[in-house]
């Protein structure tokens, strides 16, 4: 048994975050932690997999090569032996960075900017269609019965082009990303998927990334290192809730889990 760390471009940068959080707290783990992005996450706003009674194969050509590097195939099975940690399905950044905002905004925030509103629904379901494709792959999952857990992606910025070149009011980014992430929890919780969201410090005072996560303002979408390591509690405490770790370090990563709720502090650069 592994536990596998996948998803979209952000496993990139949780990847070290968590390595280097493991570095200043061991677990015993009774598997080997492993992960590798697939990939480019615009490729899961269209068919990505499919699927038959057995397993479910990745069929964008850098998923498959990503996914066997780490695991010697291109498929999840039935009853898959690996844990997966999976990032996936909370990046908005399709929807709120798209030009429609420059005419149209959230029935809230419409009158403030002099644009035509759009109800909550419609950006629902707008949401929903951008991440079909994910839903129905975590869903082939839960049918496999895969053991998985889900990854959000981090905060969008106050940096984002969609703001500084496209015009695009920061509040109705803000909104879009809440809605967006809504529907997300609310399919997952509704199958019962298991899910990490960025603690409070992730955010800034008006709910973008926090600056402290934001080391390159020239890249639109992704947080550092460092946001990995502040998720890293969270997801330790997931691998061992789905059977990654001995109980002894079950009880330990449950404690740190614990402070760090409690604390909510970053650790340091990986």
């Amino acid at each position: 048994m592994q536990v596998v760390l996948i998803g979209d471009s952000h496993t990139h940068f949780v990847i070290p975050g968590l390595n280097a959080y493991l570095e200043k707290n061991p677990i015993e783990f009774a598997s080997r932690v492993t992960g590798r992005m697939l990939g480019n996450g615009a490729y899961m706003a269209r068919p990505f997999f499919r699927a038959d009674d057995d397993r479910v194969m990745f069929t964008v050509e850098t998923y498959k090569a990503s996914f066997a590097s780490i695991t010697g195939r291109d498929w999840l099975s039935r009853d898959d032996p690996n844990i997966y940690a999976i990032s996936m399905g909370f990046h908005s950044a399709r929807v709120y960075k798209s030009d429609v905002w420059r005419r149209y905004a959230p029935w809230s925030l419409a009158s403030s900017y002099d644009r035509t509103p759009l109800s909550t629904a419609t950006i629902e379901a707008i949401s929903e269609d951008d991440n079909k494709f994910i839903f129905a792959f975590l869903s082939v999952l839960l049918d496999l019965n895969v053991k998985f857990f889900v990854i959000s992606a981090p905060p969008p910025k106050r940096t984002h082009f969609a703001i500084r070149k496209n015009n695009i009011p920061p509040e109705i980014v803000l909104e879009v990303d809440r809605i967006y992430r809504a529907v997300t929890a609310r399919f997952l919780d509704r199958f019962g998927i298991a899910y990490v969201l960025p603690p409070p410090s992730a955010y800034d005072g008006e709910g973008f990334m926090s600056r402290e996560f934001n080391s390159n303002p020239n890249d639109p979408h992704h947080a550092n290192a460092a946001f990995g390591e502040l998720l890293a509690p969270y997801l330790i405490e997931e691998m061992c809730r789905l059977g990654a770790a001995s109980p002894k370090a079950s009880r330990q990563t449950s404690e740190f889990a614990s402070s760090a709720m409690r604390t909510d502090v970053t650790g340091g650069q990986s």
